[in-house]
């Protein structure tokens, strides 16, 4: 998994940014191989320890939302845990894919760039279909 942090943008004429910097992590994901034709990639998202107003959130490289994960619970808050989410099928093509990750607070709508402590890791993972 590689993090980049986004949201370097190049100034307009009047040299401010055209838009606020974005609040979100690219990770890059390189399939080790196509799936065969009874296999799809999914992605294996584990995250530490969330505060009860936090969410993490995974987008496509364009911004469309993938998933997200909301640990219920107090006792599913304060452990680490892992989700499976479905990844778009243009993603089982074996190509390299790029995704968009950050946190939400619940409470005010604010994103951010997770940080270690709540993105353990991402990793994509084979399961079959039929």
């Amino acid at each position: 998994m590689s993090l980049a942090f986004a949201g370097l943008q190049r100034p307009d004429a009047s040299g401010l940014p055209a838009e606020p910097p974005a609040a979100y992590a690219l990770v890059a994901l390189v399939p080790p191989r196509k799936p065969t034709a009874d296999e799809a990639v999914r992605l294996k998202v584990t995250v530490g320890p969330l505060r009860d107003d936090l969410d993490v959130t995974i987008a496509d490289a364009a911004g469309n939302v993938i998933g997200g994960i909301s640990p219920f619970g107090s006792r599913a808050r304060s452990l680490p845990g892992s989700s499976m989410l479905s990844l778009p099928t243009a993603a089982n093509d074996g190509e390299p894919i790029t995704l968009r990750v950050w946190v939400e607070n619940a409470t005010d709508g604010a994103r951010r760039v997770p940080t270690k402590d709540e993105l353990l890791s991402i990793e994509l993972v084979y399961v079959r279909t039929q």
